[in-house]
């Protein structure tokens, strides 16, 4: 039967609120309720529902021992094994009692369980004393199980207002019930949304600053914007500071800046050394934007006081592996890699059309040692360059098609010859088919011209111009050879075998370019004739839908790809001593199953009979474990091994490792190796890492729901 739909929506919603997410139900939704009996007594106009009661109506469902409604009162009440769910969450009790008019209502011996995150909260006595406002009284809250939860923050009485504050009287932290922190009065934000405020710390003590205390201060300044502010505090060394902030103007425009830096003296070793400053800073920056139309920009800032900072600072939250990694989540770019001394600074900004794509960029090198000690720097830097591109298009009524590239910009350097360039370079496509063959010859034009700047050439009063006219041709012939298979006995119930043969012939005439200016490789553009070939072969597997055997919902994976390639330059062939084949190369990588991939990519020198370079690995992975081996080798260069993993030796405990090995100069560059405890609610890893440089035991904490800590022992603590 239908039971005052409005008032059970009050009553879900009021007490669903403490999970900060509420979700609203129309009132109109249809509620009914069963019960063993069912009574209304005239003399104080009260409606009884007693005996396994059970309320639903949408995603919410109601149990109780008995239900007590006063229509004229506008007060509903409950008693016995109180359960109120709405989707997931959930609250248990013995009593409830709520009165509808004034939105107020109490709950004894409550327990909330919010499935999101995890949370149980208990309280005593919970009550809802105004619109936004509850009072707890015997508050408990954890994201373990078990009456005598492995850790808990518990409080004497709260006090909470939804999107503004909160007082906390006696609370403490405790560990299987036993208190380790405590506070006697607490003052907190309780926002819905992100809210300013401490983050967990990172504390190390190492052999070079002694005792680290590394503290962010995060700050919720709007919807769209936040910043963290970093105090890093160091025994042995002058304190560093720190900011990042973000902004988000929509789900493609964004922006995350970095700064961090300190002011130190310098010993004499170090003030003789022009690679390191007194005043030492990182900035970077990352940034996407639509400035108008369809057009779409990137910025890429990275500006680096001295070559020495990343080493100084390898870890935490301002370290060059932490802002690689959040540049490429949230950009999908990184940064240049930490050992690079020169650092790029880039604003690209493109638009497209179906058929035009245009491109403009300004890119600053910052090379720090020259610009350290004061050396000539000779770095090019491209202020700007614009590129404008077509795609390949049918030429009215023929059999041809056309494409269309051009290049223009100017060209600076602090020290040395500028210039500008327009290099235009059309193209001409005439495919067609053999049978079974396909071939496309293609041919095209390339004129460049530059205008040069030379305070030293007085000849020509500084200022020269230059031009080239190139052409090229090229011939391209391929096909594919395939047969599909049936087999029986797997999960698939087909496999696609495919060879894919091709054969590339380019030629470039061979012009006298030396005259010309220098600022990249496209000033010299080589002689060519070169035939290149390649065999490419890959397997295929269908897999069918279980449940309905339509082709479009049919699975594929291909599960093998093996690519052998090699070139032979016919211009080294007609000179005595060089060598006309190129090094075979094969690429090679095989998944047998989703957790199953091998990966192969090398070089054989045919005419020296031996591995030119090559890199093979194992990835493996099944449930929480997981196997990665990588062996790379460059003849008379480099050997090296790197392997990783994680397994689980039981339910919670587990083994990690990671090692990297110099084969060639018999050195390790990394040894880690920890053992990973998971209860569920929390998380500790123990790490030992042994490095070139370094040695430290780590101890890094994680409760759920809270965050994590982070702790390490220097090398000279070590036994």
């Amino acid at each position: 039967m239908r039971f005052y739909p409005c008032l059970l929506t009050l009553l879900a919603l009021s007490f669903i609120g403490l999970t900060y997410d509420a979700t609203v139900t129309e009132a109109s939704a249809p509620y009914t309720i069963e019960a063993d009996h069912m009574g209304y007594n005239p003399a104080d106009g009260q409606y009884t529902a007693t005996g396994n009661v059970r309320i639903t109506g949408g995603d919410m469902i109601l149990h109780a021992d008995r239900i007590f409604y006063i229509p004229e009162e506008k007060i509903i009440s409950g008693e016995g094994n109180i359960l109120l769910q709405t989707g997931n969450d959930r609250m248990e009790g013995e009593r409830i009692h709520y009165n509808m008019e004034k939105g107020t209502g109490t709950m004894e011996k409550g327990v909330l369980f919010i499935s999101k995150s995890q949370f149980r909260l208990r309280g005593r006595k919970i009550e809802r004393i105004g619109e936004h406002t509850y009072m707890i009284d015997g508050a408990g809250i954890t994201t373990c199980e078990g009456d005598v939860p492995d850790w808990e923050v518990t409080a004497s009485h709260i006090k909470v207002t939804l999107e503004g504050y909160g007082t906390l009287n006696h609370g403490a932290f405790r560990v299987r019930g036993i208190p380790v922190l405590y506070a006697p009065w607490l003052f907190f934000p309780a926002k819905t949304q992100r809210q300013s405020g401490l983050l967990m710390p990172e504390i190390h003590l190492s052999d070079r600053y002694g005792y680290e205390h590394l503290q962010p201060l995060y700050l919720a300044i709007s919807d769209s914007s936040d910043a963290t502010l970093y105090y890093h505090f160091m025994e042995k060394g002058r304190d560093r500071t720190g900011l990042e902030y973000r902004k988000m103007w929509n789900a493609e425009d964004r922006m995350t800046l970095r700064l961090d830096g300190l002011s130190q003296k310098l010993n004499q070793e170090e003030k003789n050394n022009p690679g390191i400053s007194s005043d030492r800073y990182w900035f970077r920056m990352k940034q996407n934007f639509s400035p108008a139309g369809n057009a779409r920009a990137f910025l890429d800032l990275d500006l680096l006081s001295d070559t020495a900072y990343f080493d100084d600072f390898k870890g935490g939250s301002l370290s060059f592996a932490k802002t690689d990694s959040l540049f490429q989540n949230e950009f999908g770019r990184g940064i240049n890699p930490e050992k690079e001394k020169t650092r790029t600074n880039r604003l690209l900004l493109t638009t497209n059309t179906e058929i035009v794509r245009v491109e403009g960029e300004f890119i600053w090198e910052d090379d720090i040692r020259k610009r350290k000690e004061n050396l000539q720097d000779s770095t090019v830097q491209r202020l700007p360059r614009i590129r404008l591109s077509t795609r390949r298009q049918v030429l009215s009524n023929t059999f041809l098609y056309h494409a269309f590239e051009s290049e223009g910009g100017y060209f600076y350097r602090i020290d040395g010859e500028k210039g500008s360039r327009i290099d235009l370079a059309p193209r001409l496509y005439a495919p067609f088919r053999m049978g079974t063959v396909s071939a496309e010859p293609s041919t095209g034009l390339r004129q460049t011209f530059w205008y040069t700047e030379n305070p030293m050439d007085k000849e020509n009063e500084g200022h020269k111009n230059y031009n080239r006219t190139l052409f090229d041709a090229r011939l391209d012939l391929f096909t594919e050879i395939y047969r599909v298979f049936d087999v029986e006995r797997t999960s698939a119930d087909k496999i696609r075998h495919s060879l894919q043969p091709k054969i590339t012939f380019e030629f470039i005439p061979d012009e006298d370019q030396n005259d010309l200016p220098y600022f990249d490789d496209l000033d010299r553009i080589e002689k060519k004739r070169l035939i290149t070939y390649s065999l490419t072969q890959s397997l295929t597997a269908r897999f069918p839908d279980k449940e309905d055997k339509k082709d479009s919902l049919h699975g594929y994976r291909e599960f093998l790809r093996l690519k052998i390639s090699q070139s032979y330059d016919m211009d080294k062939a007609e000179e005595n001593g060089e060598k006309a084949f190129s090094d075979a190369r094969g690429e090679f990588s095989l998944f047998p199953s989703d957790n199953i991939r091998l990966f192969s990519d090398l070089t054989w020198s045919v005419e020296n009979s031996n591995w030119g370079a090559y890199s093979a690995g194992l990835d493996l992975k099944r449930g929480i474990n997981h196997f990665y081996a990588e062996h790379r080798y460059a003849k008379d260069l480099s050997a090296s091994l790197h392997l990783r993993g994680y397994l689980g030796l039981t339910d919670t405990l587990g083994f990690m490792w990671e090692h990297e090995r110099n084969l060639k100069e018999k050195t390790n560059n990394k040894q880690d190796y920890g053992l990973r405890y998971n209860a569920g609610c929390w998380q500790l890893d123990m790490i030992y890492s042994d490095d070139k440089d370094d040695k430290k035991i780590g101890f890094y904490w994680t409760l759920k729901g809270l965050g994590n800590f982070e702790h390490s022992l220097g090398k000279e603590r070590l036994p």
